[in-house]
């Protein structure tokens, strides 16, 4: 594992996108693309709200991306994980602390399946953390 902070986030060595290929010069934009982005107007017009990431999925449309491997983007810290309806679903939320010290979070949201098992459970930029879901399954969960 790499260094780590004196509360335990491992420091960051870099960042890497959270699906496709791994590996030295690879696209991941010919295997996926970005729907919606931090702050999309076109999302916001749509729903009546700013859209608080983005949105990745697979370039075959459809189900074609489901179960795909998302990884973590970055060493980083479980802070959170579960599930989140409704529209959220199966996330997983990480500290990563910069080498000067301050930190930022990244989450994965809609995932199928989650592959972390505890809050403080330390992770490897590129390590598998979940797969692609489609979101939550809003009939599973009862209306508060």
């Amino acid at each position: 594992m790499t260094q780590a902070t004196a509360d335990g986030v491992p420091i960051s060595d870099g960042f890497d996108f959270p699906v496709g290929p791994r590996g030295d010069n690879v696209d991941v934009f010919k295997t996926h693309k970005i729907d919606s982005t931090l702050a999309d107007p076109g999302y916001y017009k749509s729903f009546g709200v700013w859209h608080p990431g983005e949105d990745w999925n697979g370039r075959g449309g459809g189900d074609t991306d489901l179960g795909d491997p998302i990884y973590a983007i970055s060493n980083g810290l479980v802070k959170e994980f579960g599930n989140y309806p409704p529209s959220w679903g199966n996330i997983v939320l990480l500290e990563h602390a910069l080498p000067d010290g301050s930190r930022l979070w990244s989450q994965y949201a809609h995932l199928d399946q989650i592959m972390v098992g505890q809050r403080g459970q330390k992770v490897t930029r590129g390590q598998q953390i979940g797969t692609m879901g489609k979101g939550a399954k809003t009939d599973q969960y009862p209306q508060g």
